[in-house]
C-alpha cells in the first residue's frame, strides 16, 4: 500500500489489521515511525503482507483500520491510498521524488 501524505507537526500513526480492525496480537502491521513533517507531500510504502491477517492464497486482508495520528494537536492530510498486487509494483510505480519509502 502506498500513502501520499503531508503534515507540519511531529506525529505517528497506527495500522491495525486484526479482527474487526482491532489491535489483535500478532496480526497488526507495525506502522512506520514518525511522518516527515516538513509540510511537503511524501510517499510511504507499507508492506501489508506482513500482517498476520493476510491470506497469501487469496491475496486478501480481511480487516483494516488506519489511525492516522495518535495524539492531541496532531494532524495528517492524506491525498490517497493506493493498493498494488505486490510490493515491487508499488515500489516501481512511485515517482522518483519518493523521500520516505519503507518496507516493514
Amino acid at each position: 500500500m502506498v500513502i501520499k501524505y503531508r503534515t507540519e507537526v511531529s506525529c505517528v500513526g497506527e495500522l491495525f489489521t486484526g479482527e474487526g480492525g482491532g489491535a489483535t496480537g500478532g496480526s497488526n502491521v507495525p506502522f512506520p515511525g514518525g511522518y516527515n513533517s516538513d509540510g511537503q507531500w511524501h510517499y510511504m510504502i507499507v508492506d501489508l503482507r506482513k500482517s498476520g491477517d493476510y491470506d497469501a492464497n487469496t491475496n486478501v486482508i480481511n480487516h483494516f483500520r488506519n489511525d492516522f495520528v495518535q495524539g492531541e494537536g496532531e494532524w495528517l492530510e492524506v491525498e490517497y491510498y493506493a493498493f498494488f498486487d505486490s510490493y515491487d509494483k508499488a515500489s516501481t510505480t512511485l515517482p522518483t521524488i519518493c523521500t520516505f519509502c519503507l518496507s516493514l
